[in-house]
């Protein structure tokens, strides 16, 4: 059986692989699940079965379009999965559609599923943020009522509001509401709320927002115990394959 290793550290770099500037390994192959299909951007199939095991389901044996992977092997082990966008001609940069860490605990494997209907070949960029997350600015809040009331702005300007709601099921809850937009550029970005306690609140990831033009960011705690709201920020690194496989050659 072809290892994990062999399949991140021996492909070539015209069929898929390269490293990053902080010396990440990243490798990509297409998965079609419903046929346990595996194949290089160039079309040469590799074996189902050496793929590494995600530790959640990430697709189904019923889909049959293929799906797209990158397969990432940090440098450092920071506990924290990198990110990752792709970009097919003509189309805006897509965040992965899932993001988990392997049952070795050293590999995470990132995908997209994309539309269907697309060309059998066709260029493809895949975007890797794996570097150590940088504070750029944060807000300062105090308890107002049974909400809380932003003091002053550190670091780059920043617009943002704060809001909650009461014990729900799952919550209470924090909302943290920023501005859309649709590119940032090579940066990705973060919030990290803190409580009074000096701990941080668990994030929920996005949530439906009735505000337009505005994206929310939920976290689990109580809205009047938010200390401080820090926005941080990593680069990516792009790596473009030319004319990729989106189907595995016949021979």
């Amino acid at each position: 059986m072809v290892t994990v290793a062999a399949l991140l550290i021996l492909a070539p770099a015209a069929a898929g692989q390269w490293t990053l500037n902080d010396g990440t390994k990243v490798s990509f192959v297409f998965v079609q699940p419903s046929q346990k299909q595996a194949w290089r951007p160039n079309g040469e199939s590799i074996p189902y079965a050496s793929l590494p095991k995600p530790t959640a389901a990430v697709w189904s044996a019923k889909d049959t379009d293929p799906v797209l992977i990158a397969l990432i092997n940090p440098s450092q082990r920071t506990g924290n999965g990198p990110s990752v966008r792709f970009k097919l001609p003509s189309t805006d940069e897509l965040r992965s559609s899932f993001n988990v860490i392997c049952s070795d605990r050293k590999i995470w494997m990132a995908g997209l599923k994309p539309s269907t209907g697309q060309p059998s070949e066709q260029d493809l960029a895949i975007g890797v943020a794996d570097g150590p997350w940088k504070v750029v600015s944060w807000v300062e809040f105090r308890q107002s009522g049974h909400g809380v009331h932003a003091l002053k702005v550190h670091g780059a300007p920043i617009r943002l509001s704060v809001n909650g709601n009461g014990p729900t099921m799952g919550g209470p809850y924090t909302f943290v509401n920023v501005p859309s937009t649709n590119d940032h550029g090579n940066v990705d970005f973060r919030f990290v709320v803190k409580a009074r306690d000096g701990g941080k609140m668990e994030s929920e990831g996005l949530t439906p927002t009735q505000q337009k033009g505005a994206t929310t960011y939920r976290f689990n705690g109580n809205v009047e115990n938010v200390s401080q709201v820090i926005l941080e920020t990593r680069r990516f690194e792009w790596h473009t394959l030319r004319v990729a496989h989106f189907r595995p050659n016949s021979n």
